[in-house]
């Protein structure tokens, strides 16, 4: 709960810096409406914060758990395109699971979408997500930054 707090609060804490030269928040794709009270990710002194992105199911659809983890990396791939990023700038990652027992084809799908550098990353198990995804994956992304990350193929 605590972990879930924080991250709900980074994207505040990242705007309420007194010296940030940009902020700038994403916006709804043209021809959807904003539903929920948040922003799909918020820019502040060359620091990306993405919010959770999911593979929403529709009823009597199945995807498999790295189908809906490859849908999920592409959509965060396009968010840090769109503003002139990489998953080589990506600093940290969080993964929500409805199963814990997906985290193995979970981790093979996303490990795929990195050049060998990993960001630093938590993954746990939570009861539901909504809209029937099985996968939630929100990160952070730094521009401009020598990055140092350790590649791992350790579980």
């Amino acid at each position: 709960m605590k972990i879930q707090l924080a991250i709900l609060l980074l994207p505040l804490i990242a705007m309420s810096c007194g010296n940030c030269d940009k902020t700038s928040q994403g916006q709804v794709p043209t021809g959807q409406t904003q539903v929920l009270p948040f922003s799909p990710f918020v820019e502040a002194n060359n620091t990306l914060y993405i919010s959770g992105q999911i593979s929403p199911n529709k009823e009597g659809e199945t995807k498999t758990i790295e189908q809906e983890t490859r849908e999920v990396m592409g959509k965060i791939g396009e968010i840090l395109r769109q503003n002139g990023y990489s998953f080589n700038d990506v600093v940290r990652c969080s993964v929500f699971l409805d199963d814990i027992d997906n985290y193995h084809a979970v981790n093979k799908v996303y490990a795929s979408f990195y050049e060998g550098k990993f960001p630093s990353r938590v993954a746990m198990e939570v009861s539901r997500l909504v809209k029937g995804s099985r996968i939630e994956i929100s990160a952070i992304a730094v521009k401009g930054k020598d990055v140092q990350g350790q590649s791992t193929t350790s579980e």
